[in-house]
């Protein structure tokens, strides 16, 4: 798995450098000043009379503390702006890694994913920006603690020792909350992704009564949700009041030695006022608690993102090919792919072929494979002599336009979903709707194609036209309908079949068929049947064949 360490250092280093270099160096600047604070003080104390302070050393600690000052706030700027960019590049990383994975993955729900884009795409930079700031504390304390044993290693050695102390009981804390987080985020991302598939099944839901069982599954994970935030609450209760009772007692101690160092005269005045300062600076490492939780959460959030990324996707062709120009010859050598093994045939340029089988026969899968929206097991699909699988994918992507039994509209408008795959003109997209019997329902909308294609009172079945006509306005070589009819009436499904063997004389196309009238409107029919090719041949000589009838009597394909 990519390592964390690697992510941030990437970030920080190379993806944002010169927001790194300004954050550290304002930090490193406000830092400088808040060490020199003291010396600056105990100066002040030193140059005191009785006739006032003078003016030298006071102007000395205005300009540290103003100069300090403003470092602050230019670290804080750049770091907000550093998070800002980090956090949106990563979110452009996860988008396109979600899109290169494999269509039929399971490993990560739609809800899952979201909470991933969400709430975990800003961990890595919290986790590297953050990670500047204790860093540059740290450096502070070390600095602080050099210059508490010149004033009196005898405070020294108690600030070591508190240090000591300290870091054990907030390492074990921090060891237990990140457990806590861990599991927290597994369990929210459980539910969300129940959540989102309840929502898209909620009529399923009404209409066979299951709601309350619903309830039960969905709210499941609450339990280990429940058990890891109660985990995490723990451990920070028991850090806080030790970390409660242990202050008093650093103070006092602090207090006490420093009063002793002035009894024996080992310190003056200004120094103890150094020393205490100091003392406060060396201590701060402990102050940045909540910050190292929040590092903790932000690696264990950065761990779930990089599952993401190294996710397997849809392999790239180590020396991609451009398909070379050509009518969109298929052929399939030997292909195994779902159920199937052992698929040769070849389907001609601009011949219309119709894929029928018994539900499993593997007749999404054969086609998915064209364009590879599944990847064969064994063999070979070539298209006009090209392997797919060392096609330059966007070469390949435009050669085969898609259309499904659920298509998803993309774009605001009407002409926008047809038109979302290629620029099209309206009078383009106008007659790719024509061709898929959608141009008479969408003319009715409220404002034709311009209507919104948010919350539209669409059937199925107008649905799957306008998907279809997004794929029929496609300038591909080849079109694959999937099942992209199966909510269309039979006289409307033998129209758009009409309408596609006129338009698309010329070019290829693979057809899922579930009907008699798309199987008989097509040039060949490729019978799929017992894990491979029973029969490549036209509709009427397979009608002869009993089982090929009982298909379609059965409504199988």
């Amino acid at each position: 798995m990519t390592s964390v360490r690697r992510v941030v250092l990437r970030d920080l280093l190379r993806r944002r450098p010169v927001l790194t270099v300004f954050a550290v160096a304002g930090a490193a600047v406000a830092l400088a000043c808040e060490l020199l604070v003291p010396p600056s003080l105990a100066d002040v104390v030193a140059s005191m009379s009785g006739r006032g302070v003078a003016t030298g050393p006071l102007i000395t600690l205005a300009a540290v503390l103003g100069i300090g000052l403003v470092a602050s706030v230019v670290a804080g700027q750049v770091t907000v702006r550093g998070m800002e960019e980090t956090t949106a590049r990563h979110r452009r990383d996860l988008l396109e890694k979600t899109l290169r994975l494999p269509v039929r993955q399971r490993d990560f729900s739609p809800g899952d994913l979201l909470t991933r884009f969400s709430s975990d795409a800003n961990a890595p930079a919290q986790l590297g920006f953050g990670a500047i700031g204790v860093l540059i504390t740290a450096a502070g304390s070390v600095v602080a603690m050099v210059a508490l044993w010149f004033l009196d290693p005898w405070l020294t050695g108690l600030v070591g020792a508190e240090l000591l102390v300290s870091w054990f009981a907030v390492r074990v804390f921090l060891r237990r909350v990140g457990d806590a987080e861990t599991r927290y985020r597994t369990a929210r991302g459980r539910l969300a992704a129940l959540l989102v598939d309840a929502h898209a099944g909620v009529r399923t839901i009404r209409a066979g009564r299951t709601r309350d069982r619903e309830l039960r599954r969905i709210l499941g994970p609450l339990t280990d949700l429940r058990s890891a935030g109660l985990d995490a609450w723990r451990s920070q209760r028991e850090i806080g009041w030790r970390m409660g009772l242990l202050m008093p007692i650093q103070e006092v101690a602090l207090l006490s030695v420093a009063g002793f160092g002035v009894m024996s005269g080992r310190l003056g005045g200004g120094e103890v006022l150094a020393a205490l300062f100091y003392s406060r600076l060396a201590l701060g490492l402990l102050e940045q608690v909540d910050a190292l939780v929040g590092m903790v959460y932000s690696a264990a959030n950065s761990r779930r993102l990089l599952e993401v990324h190294d996710a397997p996707t849809t392999p790239v062709p180590v020396r991609p090919r451009a398909i070379p120009a050509g009518d969109g010859e298929i052929r399939f050598e030997d292909v195994g792919v779902g159920p199937l093994r052992g698929v040769t045939f070849t389907v001609p340029a601009g011949t219309h072929v119709a894929l029928v089988g018994r539900s499993g026969s593997g007749k999404s899968s054969l086609v998915g494979a064209v364009g590879r929206l599944s990847d064969i097991e064994s063999g070979r699909v070539l298209l006009d002599g090209v392997d797919v699988r060392d096609a330059e994918p966007s070469s390949l992507r435009r050669e085969v336009a898609y259309a499904f039994d659920e298509p998803s509209l993309f774009g605001v408008t009407i002409g926008d979903a047809i038109a979302a795959t290629a620029p099209l003109s309206g009078s383009a997209v106008a007659r790719a709707a024509g061709q898929a019997r959608a141009d008479l329902f969408v003319r009715r909308l409220p404002d034709g194609y311009g209507t919104s294609a948010d919350h539209l009172p669409l059937s199925g079945g107008e649905i799957q036209r306008l998907g279809l006509a997004r794929a029929l306005a496609r300038p591909a070589r080849v079109l694959v309908l999937d099942d992209a009819l199966s909510n269309v009436d039979t006289a409307t499904a033998a129209e758009i079949t009409r309408a596609i063997g006129s338009a698309w004389r010329s070019r290829t196309a693979l057809v899922v068929a579930h009907r008699v009238v798309t199987a008989a409107g097509s040039d060949l029919v490729a019978w799929l049947d017992e894990g491979g090719l029973r029969a490549l041949a036209p509709h009427h000589e397979l009608w002869r064949d009993k089982g090929y009838r009982e298909l379609f009597a059965q409504g199988e394909p």
